[in-house]
């Protein structure tokens, strides 16, 4: 949350320390973060506006950047 977003992303439930990837909507790899329980927020001031796909831990999440 929050979806759609500007300025960053929380993702909840990490008990552990996770590294996520974040793609456009063409697949193409926008960077790799680590995340862990106690920093679950990502900054996501740095994409343009648009779909983005969030790997984490073998499941896929989309995302609205506006």
């Amino acid at each position: 949350y929050p979806n759609p977003t500007s300025e960053f992303i929380h993702i909840n439930g990490i008990d552990k320390n996770e590294n996520i990837v974040i793609y456009d909507i063409n697949a193409r790899e926008m960077g790799t973060y680590k995340l862990t329980p106690t920093n679950n927020r990502l900054s996501v001031n740095h994409l343009n506006k648009g779909l983005y796909f969030i790997e984490i831990d073998n499941t896929v999440i989309k995302f609205i950047k506006h």
